[in-house]
């Protein structure tokens, strides 16, 4: 406390006024208002400014390049949609065809019904996220130029 800070540089000294209205020189030594700024602190406020201006450029383009992908999975799935479908029904049916198949040898045909049961719940299901995940595709639209600039 007694001593001065170190990295600052005095700006202005404040003046006091004697009783006689006439203003004298005060040095940083004897009493008054001293006001400095710390230089170190200035240059870390413009780099925190510049990195905050960076920051939004970036997550802007983040944002452009993220809807340019997902507008092309959207597509790639419109066309695709078919042979997905049918490879992943066709592993949903290996899957519960191999464990119909074990419970039916080892627990008989009541438990291996239950099996059966769950298959076709699966397919539904299955059928069900495909029209969900088509209908969100759907609403993918491109960014056009004119959006990419504002």
């Amino acid at each position: 406390m007694e001593s001065e800070p170190a990295p600052s540089e005095f700006i202005d000294v404040a003046e006091s006024t004697s009783s006689s209205g006439e203003s004298s020189h005060i040095s940083p030594h004897t009493d008054g208002l001293v006001v400095w700024t710390d230089l170190e602190v200035d240059r870390l406020k413009l780099l925190i400014t510049s990195s905050r201006t960076r920051l939004a450029e970036l997550q802007t383009e983040y944002g452009i390049l993220r809807a340019t992908g997902d507008t092309t999975q959207a597509r790639l799935f419109e066309a695709l949609q078919s042979r997905y479908e049918k490879r992943d029904s066709l592993g949903l049916r290996i899957r519960y065809r191999r464990r119909f198949l074990d419970v039916l040898l080892r627990d008989g045909e009541e438990e291996a019904e239950a099996v059966e049961n769950e298959f076709h719940q699966a397919k539904e299901s299955h059928q069900q996220e495909y029209e969900q995940t088509a209908v969100n595709h759907q609403n993918k639209k491109e960014l056009t130029s004119r959006s990419r600039d504002a």
